[in-house]
């Protein structure tokens, strides 16, 4: 049903757009329906309503509150122009346009989302939207046009990775202090930000054209920039992951081995970051009984001549390996009767005389995780404990191999997961005086704490970044995060003051996220960012 004029109360205050009319649900708003009505100070909308035409509440200056609905698609060119009295819009995901002008000279209005999807901050949006003194915009934005924010009242802007920021896209935000560039091919103009007298800092990437707008004009820079490595689900994180840091054929650079592990359970998986590394080998997933297109195609996509599969066939099926063969691929399993067996098999094969040695429990992932780069670097295996109790016996027999060989030896995560009685047999079964527990009051602090005691482990100047609630991206980011030189940070959906220190006090300039949007939200990420110094 398309709603092409207002015929009640034109007068009212308050008005209600029903979800029908004779039996059809309201989908449409007209241009001009509602032009000059200074009457209306609440508006309700039929929750159909998918479009909002042109000029549709255009010079309404007593409008305070309208609730959009959530399956609205198009906000139309000045839809709400001069309404001088809203003050906060929610805007829900499925929005895929707001035109030109849309919210402009909107002067009250204090808080809007924009959600992802949306592609472009057209011309003259959020103009002289004065009281608009924060703003996220999504990773989906890709251009940002003239005078987009002009005369806003904006504090602070992170602009995503976007080709181009438009002539006056900020002019005249005399509020302006910081403005955070995420991409180092961001296009901008000498009057993007005329008149903003205030501006003292722009964090963006080296040799980009925001820092060289900074230099010409007296402001701070700050070196901060940001890549998202992300697929659609956890199978496609990984190969977007092994996209990035191992070459395509295409390149004249091809990959020998690929380390195959269970994406739905880390038990055999976790001891095999270091491995991927040794091996210059990326890690890619599978179900158990089926072996995703995507992944099989990133193996071809690799060239690789060689997969390696970590667990028994409870974890990746003979089913997969069967394929595998299928497609003239050499395929080694390295598995044992559990997971401490695995790991310690894996250990055993590639880890004969190593200088460290690193412990976790073998009950949970986030401590692997977060040793996964550390021990990749040092060329060191991770080895599996419980809690208490009895040494695996071929956890045992591994440790008993190294005895004497080991300089140094570590123990990942608190007392609650390895307790003092099974570090001190473990430095037994070793033959070591002392063995180093590195933790924190949880998996985020652990994480940080493992980042502080081997920092001199990491040469880059760059943080790779992952969930913490699951393991599949820490995983397979861990061998990217270690070809980088760079620590892992495990994150929630929001950093922790203690994490914000220790991201202070290192000169990091880049930021790497394995995973998409809802495992590491955008303001997860531009929190990250904004503590580059």
């Amino acid at each position: 049903m398309f709603v092409e004029k207002y015929v009640g109360d034109t007068k009212a205050k308050t008005i209600t757009i029903p979800d029908t009319l004779g039996g059809k649900p309201v989908r449409l708003m007209a241009d001009d329906i509602f032009t000059g009505n200074t009457y209306l100070t609440d508006l309700v909308l039929s929750k159909h309503i998918e479009f909002i035409g042109e000029n549709a509440f255009l010079g309404c200056t007593n409008l305070k509150s309208i609730r959009l609905p959530q399956e609205l698609k198009v906000i139309d060119k000045y839809a709400f122009k001069n309404c001088k009295s809203l003050e906060n819009v929610t805007l829900y995901d499925g929005l895929v346009d707001i035109d030109k002008g849309a919210f402009y000279g909107c002067e009250s209005l204090k808080s809007i989302n924009i959600p992802e999807g949306i592609k472009f901050i057209d011309n003259y949006t959020f103009y002289g939207c004065k009281s608009l003194t924060n703003i996220v915009l999504p990773e989906s934005v890709d251009a940002i046009y003239s005078y987009a924010f002009a005369k806003s009242g904006l504090k602070s802007i992170v602009i995503p990775d976007v080709s181009e920021v438009g002539d006056h896209a900020f002019s005249e935000c005399t509020q302006l202090e910081s403005v955070t560039v995420l991409s180092p091919f961001s296009y901008l103009y000498s009057n993007t930000f005329e008149k903003c007298d205030k501006l003292k800092t722009i964090y963006c990437p080296k040799n980009s054209k925001f820092e060289k707008y900074a230099k010409e004009n007296g402001i701070s820079v700050v070196n901060a920039g940001f890549a998202r490595i992300a697929g659609a689900n956890r199978f496609e994180t990984a190969c977007q992951i092994a996209k990035e840091g191992f070459y395509y054929k295409s390149f004249y650079h091809t990959v020998d081995t690929v380390i195959l592990a269970n994406g739905m359970s880390y038990a055999d998986a976790l001891a095999g970051v270091p491995l991927g590394y040794r091996l210059d080998a990326p890690i890619l997933l599978t179900n158990t009984d089926s072996l995703p297109d995507t992944t099989l195609n990133q193996i071809k996509g690799l060239s690789a001549k060689k997969v390696i599969i970590l667990g028994g066939t409870g974890a990746v099926s003979s089913s997969v390996e069967e394929k595998l063969k299928k497609e003239k691929l050499t395929v080694e399993r390295i598995a044992g009767k559990n997971r401490y067996a695995t790991a310690a098999s894996i250990a055993q094969k590639y880890y004969k005389a190593p200088t460290d040695i690193f412990f976790v429990y073998g009950g949970n992932y986030a401590d692997a995780l977060s040793i996964g780069p550390v021990a990749a670097l040092k060329y060191a295996p991770i080895v599996y404990l419980p809690t208490d109790g009895k040494i695996d016996n071929d956890t045992a027999a591994y440790l008993s191999f190294l005895k004497g060989r080991v300089q140094n030896a570590y123990v990942i995560g608190g007392k609650g997961v390895i307790s003092d009685a099974m570090m001190n047999k473990a430095a037994s079964a070793l033959g070591v005086k002392d063995i180093t527990r590195v933790a924190g009051k949880d998996r985020y602090m652990t994480c940080i704490e493992v980042n502080k005691e081997f920092s001199g482990s990491f040469a880059g100047d760059s943080i790779c970044a992952a969930t913490g609630m699951n393991f599949p991206d820490a995983l397979a980011g861990g061998v990217y995060a270690a070809k980088i030189s760079s620590p892992l940070l495990l994150v929630s959906n929001k950093i922790n003051n203690e994490q914000i220190a220790y991201l202070r006090s290192k000169p990091y300039e880049m930021l790497y996220v394995f995973g998409g949007i809802s495992v590491v939200p955008t303001d997860t990420v531009y929190d990250i960012v904004k503590t580059f110094s």
